[in-house]
């Protein structure tokens, strides 16, 4: 019998509806699957242990939140990641996939029902005070807000660099996108 190895990526930094949601999961999976979970030094003390009830072997690792994202420095848990097969982002540490690529070759699975794939002008744009976690395509101000919010946190962690300028192209272009934007939510 072939047993599939997955590690799950999990801030853990607190415990709400995603991290209930993951356990539930965790619990259905735990006798058909090899689990490891990579959690954040500091992680919520109930949380970590409500996964050990579980029977699932939990690995520490520095991480950092960058406007209210967790970068997850998997570079630590090399040695695990490269003996996994599949590899679940379950929450919202997005950030950590381009690393996670750089260093092995395996399978990545998001988490989808992170409010991110819904609007994802709103997983990056935490600290504009949840402007968009309302519906993004009904309201221009909040659409430019959005995407100047994804645009600056793009910035700090991407090779983008955005400038005043760029920033005002943002507001200059932005009719054409939030029409753009409307037009394909309308049609799905």
């Amino acid at each position: 019998m072939i047993i599939v190895k997955l590690l799950i990526l999990s801030h853990g930094l607190w415990y709400g509806g995603a991290q209930v949601t993951l356990l539930n999961y965790l619990q259905l999976l735990r006798d058909r699957v090899s689990l490891i979970m990579v959690v954040c030094e500091g992680a919520n003390q109930s949380f970590i242990n409500d996964v050990k009830t579980l029977g699932i072997t939990i690995v520490n690792v520095p991480c950092r939140l960058i406007q209210g994202l967790p970068l997850i420095y998997v570079d630590s848990a090399k040695s695990i990641l490269k003996d996994v097969d599949l590899i679940w982002i379950s929450d919202i540490e997005y950030l950590s996939a381009i690393e996670l690529k750089r260093i092995v070759n395996k399978p990545i699975v998001a988490h989808l029902h992170s409010y991110a794939l819904v609007c994802p002008w709103w997983a990056l744009s935490y600290r504009l005070h949840e402007v968009c976690l309302r519906n993004c395509k009904d309201d221009y101000a909040r659409f430019i807000l959005c995407k100047v919010g994804r645009n600056s946190v793009r910035s700090e962690i991407e090779y983008y660099e955005y400038n005043a300028i760029k920033k005002l192209v943002t507001f200059i272009k932005g009719p054409l996108d939030f029409y753009q934007y409307r037009s394909f939510n309308q049609k799905y």
